[in-house]
Formats: C-alpha cells, sequence, structure tokens
C-alpha cells in the first residue's frame, strides 16, 4: 500500500508489520456527523482494514475534542449547559458509527486527558517553550526551525490560515503572530481545569499530542485526519511533539480531502451539510456506507448528490446476490485491478466500479470459477459492507 505523505510530498509505501498504529483526528461534539465525516472515517478505516487483510496488526485511535472553542456558542444558541451538548452529540456519533461498521481499537476523549496535558505543558514551560499572556499560555515556534514542515506554508499563508481556522495571530504581546495556545482561561460556561498556571482549559492542539502519545506509544504509522487539519492543527501538533521526550514520531501524515455539496465544501458553518442521521433513517447502514465509498478518493475528495444512496441501495444488492452465487468468470484481474486501486491512496471510487465489473459479468455471463463469489466477498469485507447489516 502506498501512501502520499503529506509531510514528504509524495507516496510513501507503507511498511506492514504486527505493531502497527493508525491515530485519526476524529470530531468535535458540537453537532451530528454528516456525510463528509463519514467519508473521513470510511478512508482511515478500510486503510486499517486493507492493512489488516496484508497481514497487518493495527491498532486504530480516534480521537473526539470534547473541550474546544466551537462547543460553548452552539450549546448557547440550543440554550443547554456545554456537558449537555457534548454528551448528547457524542452519543449520536457513537450510534452511528456503530451502525456504519466505523471501528477503532479506542476512542480516546480530550477531557479524559487534561492531567497530561498539564504535565506536557510543564515539559514545555521547563524547556523554554512556552511564555504568557494574561493567563494565556502560548507555545513558543522561533527556537523550532522545522514549523512549517508538515504544510509547506509560506508565512502569509501560515499566518492567513491560522486567522481563518481559529487561531489569533492578530493578538498584541504575541512573541510570534504564529505562536499557539496551550493553555487559556475558560469563557463563562466552559469546563475549568487546575493547574500550575491557573484555572482553565487547553488549547485545540495539545490534546492530540497528549492522546496519541499515551495510545500509541512513541510511535504513530499513519496519522490521518481531514485536510483541512495540515494547519494549523497538524503543524502544531508536530512542533509539541518535537518539543517534549518520549514523544510521537509520525510515520507518515496522510489527509483526506473534503466532501463538496451543491457546489461548495460540505461544512456545518455553511449549513450545506446532509447529516448521518438522516440517512441512516431512511436507508440500511450499509447503503449509506457504500454511498459514502463510491463516489469519493481521499486525495481528491467528492461531490455528495442526493442520488447516490439510492444508487447504492441498487448497488449492494446486486453485490449481494453475486456473492452469494456459486459461479463466476475468472476473477484474478479483476482482483488484482480492486486492491491496485486501494493500494494507490485508497482510490475509493475506483475500487468500487473495479468491483461493479465482475459483479456484473458474475450477474450476467454467469461462469464456471468457485471462486469468484468469495472474491466478491472479500472486496465487501475490506470495504466494511457487512451483508448481515
Amino acid at each position: 500500500m502506498r501512501l502520499y505523505c503529506t509531510k514528504q510530498g509524495r507516496d510513501i509505501e507503507v511498511a506492514i508489520s504486527d505493531h502497527m498504529s493508525l491515530y485519526v483526528c476524529g470530531v468535535t461534539p458540537y453537532d451530528s456527523a454528516h456525510t463528509g465525516h463519514l467519508a473521513m472515517a470510511a478512508t482511515y478505516d478500510v486503510i486499517a482494514r486493507r492493512l489488516r487483510s496484508l497481514g497487518a496488526r493495527v491498532r486504530v485511535v480516534r480521537n473526539i475534542t470534547d473541550v474546544d472553542d466551537p462547543l460553548l456558542p452552539r450549546a448557547a444558541r440550543l440554550n443547554i449547559p456545554y456537558w449537555d451538548l457534548v454528551e448528547q452529540e457524542v452519543s449520536q456519533w457513537n450510534a452511528d458509527i456503530r451502525r456504519l461498521n466505523l471501528t477503532s481499537d479506542v476512542e480516546p476523549r480530550a477531557s479524559q486527558h487534561i492531567d497530561h496535558m498539564v504535565s506536557a505543558i510543564e515539559e514545555m514551560s521547563a524547556a523554554g517553550r512556552t511564555y504568557e499572556i494574561e493567563g494565556t499560555i502560548y507555545f513558543r515556534i522561533s527556537p523550532d526551525s522545522r514549523f512549517g514542515e508538515v504544510s509547506h506554508f509560506d508565512r502569509a499563508r501560515m499566518v492567513e490560515t491560522s486567522r481563518e481556522r481559529g487561531g489569533d495571530p492578530d493578538r498584541a504581546g504575541k512573541e510570534d503572530p504564529l505562536d499557539f495556545i496551550l493553555w487559556q482561561p475558560s469563557r463563562p460556561g466552559e469546563p475549568q481545569y487546575d493547574a500550575p498556571f491557573g484555572r482553565g482549559r487547553p488549547g485545540w492542539h495539545i490534546g492530540c499530542s497528549v492522546m496519541s502519545r499515551e495510545h500509541c506509544g512513541m510511535r504513530v504509522d499513519i496519522h490521518g485526519g481531514g485536510a483541512d487539519l495540515i494547519f494549523p492543527h497538524h503543524e502544531c501538533e508536530a512542533a509539541q511533539d518535537r518539543s517534549m521526550q518520549h514523544s510521537t514520531d509520525v510515520g507518515i501524515w496522510f489527509h483526506s480531502a473534503l466532501l463538496d455539496y451543491k457546489g461548495e465544501k460540505m461544512s456545518k458553518s455553511r449549513g450545506n451539510i446532509v447529516l448521518a442521521r438522516d440517512l441512516l433513517a431512511r436507508y440500511n447502514s450499509m447503503t449509506v456506507r457504500l454511498a459514502t465509498l463510491s463516489h469519493y478518493t481521499p486525495r481528491g475528495g467528492g461531490e455528495w448528490q442526493d442520488h447516490y444512496a439510492d444508487e447504492a441501495a441498487e448497488r449492494l444488492a446486486k453485490w449481494t446476490r453475486a456473492a452469494e452465487s456459486q459461479y463466476g468468470p475468472d476473477p484474478r484481474r479483476v482482483e488484482a485491478e480492486f486492491y491496485s486501486r486501494l493500494d494507490n491512496n485508497v482510490e475509493l471510487g475506483e475500487a468500487v466500479a473495479v468491483a461493479d465489473e465482475l459483479v456484473d459479468q458474475t450477474l450476467t455471463y454467469g461462469g464456471s470459477d468457485s471462486r469468484t463469489p468469495r472474491v466478491i466477498r472479500d472486496f465487501m469485507a475490506v470495504l466494511g459492507l457487512e451483508r448481515s447489516r
């Protein structure tokens, strides 16, 4: 399997081993999951399934950022307490991913790792990597000549992107506009935690450095997330990791493109979303999963169309019939092409189209090869399509 590493700017061959880790930045639970979230989660789920089919033992860690800036404004708009919103949306997320077969070995929550975040900030402070402005602790990027190596953004683009994605490059008193928050005073209604540097809450980026180290150890073979996390989140996470002892080394930074809907990036803030729960109320869960996979590629993205679920229902029915037949045509050429597509940056839509070819040949012309139904079942298994659902 080859995956495009954002940091290295090229495809990297994934080294298969008995002890692999895949860390994925998951959801911030301020609203329900949409098909863009499903496309991202399904991408990394298929990566893990494919690696396991190649003999790897993979530990999948997919976090939940339940202490973060967008949560309080959303709770205020709904006129509910902060933690009521969080627990409501985490419960909905868990229900959705169970039905969609989006598995992980552990799904840590930021709120469960506050003590370790405080310890990490203390370690960085002792190394001279932090400073304070009115109770906010900032990470100092100036000693890090490698800052920018994950995203490859130039400085002007980093500043502008920081401004767009929750940073505060224009705050007076900062040593560098790109210095980022490790700890900050809580706003009224937000969680508050005790720390040697003042009561408050962590910033956005420190959680993933801590959770990846705790649940993956000193090596993350594949670190994933949406393309919108390349900067600032993953750039800042990598800088934090370099500033601490016994921290995490990442082999491949792999990012999944965002999903479009009605000509724009699907986004909660824009309101152009298709909620998973709405689709699951109308369709079989494996139909929803297949609809998400069929027109998406992590490198190029895709655009959700409202007819995809109906199309997927027909496709799933055909695949199931073919998987239950006794014979079919010689599957070897199509089988090789299917895995070639998956092993080339998880080209999901192309792999589905290749599988369609073998399914159509089986149902239309039959054949005498008893291996064909098993090959189709294997296609379904690596795509996470359990026929019993």
